[in-house]
Formats: C-alpha cells, structure tokens, sequence
C-alpha cells in the first residue's frame, strides 16, 4: 500500500555521512546530492538528498532530510524492496551500527576479525585485540 511517510529513529540522530555512506551501499542503496525534490501519486517533498535502489536499477520516491544533525527519511516505499519505513529504518539502522562498532572497535585497539549474519538476520561480529 502507498503511503508517504516522515520517519525517524534514535539511531538516525548524531549521524555520521561516512557511516551512513557505508550503510547504505551495504543496502545496495546509493545516494543522490543533486536530488532536492521526490514525489509520486501520493506526495511530494524537499530533501537533502536522493535514494537509488542499485539492485533494482531504480530511483526510489525516498529522500533524506537533515536537520540538527538527525536525519529523516521522507517518502513512499511503495514498488520498493522494503513494504515500509519501519522495515527500511530497522536495515538502515542494522548497517549503520555495524559500521559505527567497528569505529568505534578499531579507535580502542581492535580489529574485526570475522563477520557473519545470522539465519534471523542478525549480524555478528569477533572482534580481536590487535595489541597481541
């Protein structure tokens, strides 16, 4: 069902661009700067940025908005691979805190040593203490 959304999470807050860039291409999900407006049968708004679905070769009717340093995600999933923003947020924000582990991981001395994902979708991470 179509339904256009403005969506945000906790982990949207405080983002950081090279994380998310990390994210998203862990989505196969590329960004558009020179994107400023999305629309579709059901809405139309301002963004920051674009979304384009690299797996399905598709600009999708999403966009990001930034604002005090939290991002909005705005727009409709509807035609896309994920059936809302809630299943979009919770991929995003999976990707992300990846990413922001291993960060945060390596600035203490660790190194990411294997990373598998679970049957339910979870991901796990060993991590190793590079001093030994």
């Amino acid at each position: 069902m179509s339904q256009w959304v403005h969506a945000k999470s906790k982990v949207m807050e405080h983002v950081d661009r090279n994380l998310m860039q990390k994210a998203f291409e862990r989505m196969q999900v590329s960004i558009n700067e020179k994107t400023r407006h999305i629309q579709n049968t059901w809405g139309s708004s301002d963004v920051d940025m674009g979304l384009y679905d690299m797996k399905r070769k598709m600009d999708l009717s999403v966009g990001l908005k930034f604002k005090d340093d939290a991002m909005e995600v705005v727009g409709d999933f509807y035609n896309s691979r994920w059936r809302d923003s809630e299943q979009f947020c919770d991929e995003f924000s999976q990707a992300y805190q990846r990413y922001n582990i291993e960060d945060v991981a390596m600035a203490n001395g660790y190194v990411l040593e294997e990373e598998k994902q679970t049957e339910d979708g979870h991901i796990e991470m060993y991590l190793c203490n590079n001093s030994f």
